[in-house]
């Protein structure tokens, strides 16, 4: 018998935005960040982009909207490095394994917004809000 197992991270959080994450205007980002944004999701418009530092290093959160008309958020590096793709998705479009952790995690636990993302590690992560 043969058994993939892909490691998840679930994380619940408020719907809050960062305390250090502030709006940019485009004009303030280079080039080359903007490129590998715009690499790592091919046709979509940028609405809009902001900066959040961790760990001393700033990371530029371009946040647009695919065709489906859902929410995807592109983190690049001030290093031009991609950090971390956000994708939302309904909950029905989880993992069953997912939708399982979770509900044993948080019995009765109802998300309003749902979302998968892959960082740079490779690690998958589902994050749920409500």
């Amino acid at each position: 018998m043969f058994r993939l197992f892909t490691p998840a991270v679930f994380l619940f959080a408020p719907a809050a935005l960062a305390a250090d994450e502030t709006p940019a205007d485009f004009s303030e980002v280079s080039d080359d960040i903007v490129a590998v944004a715009e690499n790592a999701a091919p046709g979509i418009e940028f609405k809009n982009v902001n900066i959040e530092t961790e760990n001393g290093v700033d990371i530029y959160e371009f946040q647009g909207v695919g065709p489906d008309g859902k929410h995807i958020e592109i983190d690049v590096t001030e290093f031009a490095v991609l950090e971390e793709v956000e994708i939302e998705i309904d909950l029905s479009e989880a993992p069953d394994a997912v939708k399982k952790a979770l509900a044993e995690t948080a019995p009765g636990f109802e998300p309003r917004y749902s979302e998968f993302s892959v960082r740079e590690s490779g690690q998958y992560v589902y994050e749920f809000e409500g």
